[in-house]
């Protein structure tokens, strides 16, 4: 059973071949090419086109034609050896150049570009035994034609071919004068050719205007007519038309719009101030067209918007025009172009603009068709180079490789380049073996994108080894400067453009670095449904635990909608925080929760409007940059002359926890609690996020020897649950009794990158006896000594303490603090 790529057709095949090139090459190659090459693009090529004719394929001495019609076939190859005769009559009988023709109609199996069966294969057995400047065919070749056309056929007897059960009726095709004659008045004549022979004979009478534009209005009502009934759309030309003739035959036609038959509104699908094309001289006088260039100035195409995806309407009926060969062209070049979205309904509007492209068809043997060029999306310019080795004449179904490269400079700082083969059919385009290269990065996959339906849908899969989504001079030994600090952006987006399409996008990556973020691997499934995008995190391999989460985006109303739901599980808290706030002061393993919703069309508005809970959890770590521990063992020299902190100090935790709730961007802390063996800490306060400041009041506490046992460091906590506290508890009645151990409030406030850190001392002034007696109860056993008998030194440290706070007894207050004798 053939394959959907395959099809099957009955047509005429032509084979033919240089007759002793390889004699002729041996005796003077580059002559023999020279003589070949002029042959090939002065008659064979042409004649070709004239009949139909679409070439298989070609070498140097060989070509395979296909030709819709076995009569196509033999009055083309009668021609050109006819015309080959005349050219050989002053060419020696040794550096002559004759071709060997066979033909024959048959089934035949068409799969892209390539063509085989039995036609194929008989037709190039024929050519073999074809005479040199004569031409072989089949029976069925015979039988067809031999009533239609002035010729003879004289039998050569049957040909046994390798592969077919039977042998081949042969027969030679023969030429008398009146059968020539005969012949080329049944030559067809094609539309494009009646325009060259026009435009060609009317030079004779331009001889006295040559170098003046005449008025060419005459043409109009014949282009816009033969436009319509080959396309279904209607055609207006409203600034007229122009055809010159220096320094090259040219016609120019202004105001152009292209409309729906049944719309008569200004704005059209496709409109262009000016088209201009320009036309070979020579290949005309040939018989032949050819375009030099087509040059489209300041086109505008408008695509509608429709957000519900159905069943598309069918498009316009056209009439089936006549068959005819198309003309030949070297460059087509847009000037100043955009292609504009709209959608009348919702009164939006966004275009691709400053298209300028050149394409290169391509021609000959072996086309390389290229297209390059640049244009303008989302204030981004964005420069493209496109190749092809391939340009088939019907684009259905067929498989057309091409290479691309892309360079947006304010997006990407190198160029991306990708491979890919596409394939359109049944108004679905397929990219399929797509690869490319970005920086030190590739990636594979592949992409849908159907047509059928109001609004297109979109279908791929991408796998990148590496995927870094800031530019590379952000990146390496020096820290990322935190997003945090940096302002939240004010600038607008706008995601209008996602109710328009709908999509099923999976995106995967070995290595995947935002921002300082590193997740490696991760992989993300995206949807695209009637305006709702959701993004969903199926792997991610985060800082040693794992991330999963959904964040979800709704623009179908007028403001963007988001919601944010992720998790994380074992992951290494150091180094998160390090990446993506450079906080560098916390070890542990961390579990988080984050349960937001907030809408706006920018950053900040997004921030602003942010509501929801958010939860965390670390343990077994560290607190960086303090050892509490060893403050307490030097409490009289940190009493006089202040902590003295270093950067290799730790204060071990064993738990810390804390649940957040958000309203319009600012987070009110619900529960925080920070348990060691020597010291706990809770916290009140908020956190402002529009204005990312603190406002936070700390209450550390040394916990007393005797009780310095902390929480079960493998408690669990439930982090999809805020705190069930009373407005009116104090956060430590959580865990450890408020009168345990020694404290000093602290207040946290300010700019969050530079927050002032200070101690509320009106509260330990408050008390001051009070304070003594805990930070006695706090120390004991930590200087030496008995549990409850620290030694002298220390009563008498704490007698000193004492009369500087006013007292062991609470008698008197000292010079240093009143002014007063002692």
């Amino acid at each position: 059973m053939a394959s959907e790529r395959e099809q099957r057709r009955l047509m005429a095949i032509m084979a033919a071949d240089v007759a002793g090139y390889g004699r002729l090459k041996g005796a003077d190659e580059p002559g023999t090419l020279a003589q070949l090459k002029a042959h090939r693009s002065e008659l064979i090529d042409p004649k070709i086109s004239a009949y139909r004719g679409r070439i298989l394929k070609s070498t140097d001495d060989a070509i395979l034609v296909e030709f819709a019609s076995a009569v196509d076939a033999v009055r083309c190859a009668a021609e050109v050896q006819h015309a080959m005769q005349s050219r050989n009559s002053a060419v020696a009988a040794e550096k002559r150049i004759e071709f060997r023709i066979g033909i024959h109609v048959g089934d035949v199996v068409v799969e892209g570009n390539d063509v085989r069966g039995d036609a194929v294969i008989v037709a190039t057995a024929l050519e073999g035994v074809a005479t040199p400047g004569g031409t072989s065919v089949s029976a069925a070749v015979r039988d067809e034609v031999q009533e239609k056309l002035g010729v003879t056929f004289d039998y050569a007897g049957e040909q046994i071919i390798k592969g077919l059960a039977k042998p081949v009726r042969t027969f030679r095709v023969g030429l008398t004068k009146a059968g020539l004659a005969g012949l080329q008045r049944q030559r067809p004549r094609h539309g494009w050719r009646l325009v060259g022979i026009t435009v060609a004979g009317t030079l004779v009478a331009a001889v006295l205007v040559l170098f003046l534009g005449v008025p060419a209005n005459f043409l109009v009502e014949t282009v816009a007519s033969r436009f319509q009934d080959s396309s279904g759309y209607r055609l207006s030309i409203n600034g007229g038309s122009t055809v010159k003739f220096f320094p090259s035959p040219s016609v120019t036609l202004r105001n152009i719009v292209v409309r729906d038959i049944n719309d008569a509104s200004a704005e059209g699908l496709f409109k262009a101030d000016r088209l201009r094309v320009v036309l070979s001289l020579s290949d005309l006088l040939h018989g032949k067209p050819r375009v030099s260039q087509i040059t489209i100035s300041h086109p505008t195409v408008r695509v509608p918007l429709l957000r519900r995806r159905v069943a598309a309407a069918a498009a316009p009926a056209a009439a089936t025009p006549a068959a005819k060969a198309a003309p030949l062209i070297d460059r087509i070049v847009v000037e100043e172009g955009s292609v504009g979205f709209y959608s009348a309904a919702d009164r939006v509007e966004s275009s691709i603009d400053h298209i300028n492209l050149e394409f290169v068809p391509g021609a000959g043997d072996a086309p390389q068709p290229t297209l390059t060029g640049s244009f303008s999306a989302a204030g981004q310019t964005i420069q493209i180079a496109l190749k092809s080795t391939v340009l088939p004449q019907h684009i259905e179904g067929q498989t057309i490789p091409i290479e691309v490269t892309l360079l947006a400079p304010g997006l990407w700082t190198q160029p991306v380049t990708a491979k890919a083969e596409l394939r359109s059919r049944n108004q679905t385009l397929s990219v399929n073996a797509l690869s490319g290269h970005y920086q030190d990065s590739s990636f594979n996959g592949f992409a849908t994108v159907d047509f059928t339906a109001t609004k297109p849908f979109v279908k791929g899969d991408v796998d990148f080894d590496q995927l870094h989504l800031l530019p590379e001079s952000n990146r390496g030994s020096t820290p990322n400067k935190s997003i945090l600090n940096e302002p939240w952006s004010q600038q607008a987006f706008n995601l209008d453009g996602l109710n328009f399409l709908d999509a099923d996008l999976r995106v995967s990556a070995s290595d995947f670095t935002l921002g300082g973020l590193h997740i490696a691997p991760v992989a993300l499934q995206m949807t695209i449904n009637e305006g709702v995008v959701q993004t969903k995190l199926t792997t991610a391999k985060l800082y040693g635990g794992q991330a999963s989460g959904l964040i979800s985006c709704d623009v179908s109303g007028s403001v963007p909608a988001e919601t944010f739901s992720v998790k994380l599980d074992g992951v290494d808290t150091l180094p998160l925080l390090t990446d993506i706030a450079q906080f560098d002061s916390l070890e542990g393993t961390m579990q988080a929760a984050l349960d937001l919703n907030g809408s706006g069309n920018s950053v900040r508005a997004v921030v602003s409007s942010l509501a929801g809970t958010a939860s965390m959890q670390v343990v077994n770590g560290d607190v960086r940059g303090i050892d509490v521990a060893k403050l307490i063992h030097n409490i009289p020299n940190t009493i006089f002359n202040g902590w003295q902190q270093s950067a290799d100090d730790k204060t071990p935790l064993s738990n810390l926890s804390a649940h957040f709730h958000f309203t319009n961007g600012v987070a009110t802390i619900d529960d925080f609690t920070l348990s060691g063996s020597v010291v706990s800490v809770t916290a009140t306060g908020t956190i402002d996020l529009p204005g990312k400041t603190l406002h936070v009041r700390a209450d550390p506490r040394l916990v007393p020897a005797q009780s310095a046992t902390g929480p079960n460091p493998n408690q669990n906590l439930n982090l999809n649950q805020g705190t069930n506290q009373s407005p009116n508890q104090s956060p430590n009645q959580n865990n450890a009794p408020q009168s345990a151990g020694f404290g000093v409030p602290v207040n946290i406030e300010g700019d969050w990158s530079a927050p002032r850190i200070a101690p509320d001392v009106g509260a330990l002034l408050s008390d001051p006896a009070g304070a003594l007696n805990q930070l006695k109860d706090a120390t004991k056993g930590l200087f030496g000594g008995d549990q409850g008998n620290s030694g002298n030194s220390l009563d008498n440290l704490f007698g000193g303490i004492g009369k500087m706070l006013g007292g062991s007894s609470g008698r008197g207050r000292s010079r240093g603090l009143t002014g007063e004798g002692q």
